[in-house]
Order: C-alpha cells, then sequence, then structure tokens
C-alpha cells in the first residue's frame, strides 16, 4: 500500500497554524509536521491500531491531516475551524488524524507530549457497555451533547508516531506537491 504524504511544513506556516487557533503545539508535533506534512494510507488500506487499554480491539488510521492542502477533507485547518469546537472537555484540542470513517484523532495541545485521544464522533463504538461485567469501556471524557465520546489512546504524539511509523516501513512512501 502507498502511503502519501507532502513537503514538510515551515516554521513561518506552523506559527500560523498556531496563531490561529491560539496555542503552541507540542515540539514533536511541531517536528514532524517540519519533515512530513500529513501522511495518507491509501485506499483500501488501513493501519489498524491495537487499543486494549479502552475495551476496543481496534480501530483504523487512515492518515494524518495536512497543513494547507487543497482536499477540504483532509485540511488541518478547514477541519479544526469546523469540528473543534464541538470537542468538550479538553482545552485546546487539534484534530490531527482521521479513522476513514468520520472519526478524528485528537491531540490535546495543553501537555508538552501532546496526548491522543480518538474521537468516536460516529458513534461507532458508542455501544461500548460489556454485557459480561456489566460496566462501560474506558471512555475518559464521555460526552455531553452527542458529540462522541473521547479515548486517551497514547500519552503522547511521539507514541503514535513511532506506532505508524513501525506499521508502514517497507512501504512506498510517495511525496506529492499537493492532496
Amino acid at each position: 500500500m502507498p502511503i502519501l504524504h507532502m513537503p514538510g511544513t515551515n516554521n513561518c506556516e506552523i506559527s500560523l497554524i498556531e496563531e490561529e487557533f491560539e496555542f503552541r503545539l507540542p515540539l514533536i508535533y511541531r517536528e514532524h509536521m517540519k519533515s512530513m506534512n500529513g501522511l495518507f494510507v491509501q485506499s483500501p488500506d488501513f493501519i489498524d491500531l491495537k487499543l486494549d487499554r479502552i475495551g476496543i480491539e481496534e480501530i483504523s488510521f487512515c492518515g494524518f491531516l495536512f497543513m494547507g492542502c487543497q482536499n477540504l477533507s483532509w485540511n488541518l485547518q478547514h477541519l479544526n475551524r469546523n469540528f473543534g469546537d464541538e470537542i468538550v472537555g479538553l482545552k485546546k484540542p487539534l484534530l490531527i488524524g482521521d479513522d476513514g470513517g468520520g472519526n478524528f484523532y485528537v491531540m490535546e495541545t495543553q501537555s508538552a507530549d501532546g496526548k491522543v485521544y480518538y474521537w468516536d464522533r460516529t458513534h461507532l463504538h458508542g455501544d461500548s457497555y460489556n454485557m459480561s461485567t456489566g460496566i462501560d469501556l474506558n471512555k475518559d471524557l464521555r460526552e455531553s451533547n452527542e458529540e462522541g465520546d473521547l479515548y486517551l489512546i497514547y500519552d503522547g504524539f511521539g507514541v503514535l508516531l513511532e506506532i505508524i511509523k513501525e506499521k508502514i516501513s517497507g512501504m512506498k512512501l510517495i511525496q506529492v506537491k499537493e492532496f
């Protein structure tokens, strides 16, 4: 499966994002964006992430969002302008990735390492009640108005990044000028 990405961004482009959304991005995320802007696993393939901690066997990872791309479905600024304010319970969240089905990976920008959450916006995992134990699965931030639950999946962006790098090692990376 080929992996598409755009050339890395620069400090000026990153600063514009930080000014617009009024926060400073964690250093590891800034460095990643300078080396590779976005990442897209071409359909029909996805990367599966195991999430035993939250009681969901696997979730799909389709890619990291792109700064300034033409495709609004993958444009980091556009998606954060349109959906970022729906996230309840996190201060200064940033949508950073997509599962290919309308659910997002969200980074908490107020933590130094950029904690990563999975936002079950479409209620794909909404029926997470475990019948055998009689308890809900590990939702870290419950929805309050049908916006979807948030699950803390990684203590830092670097953890997610290393997992993704491992999963795509040996795959063909294709740098594109525009996405």
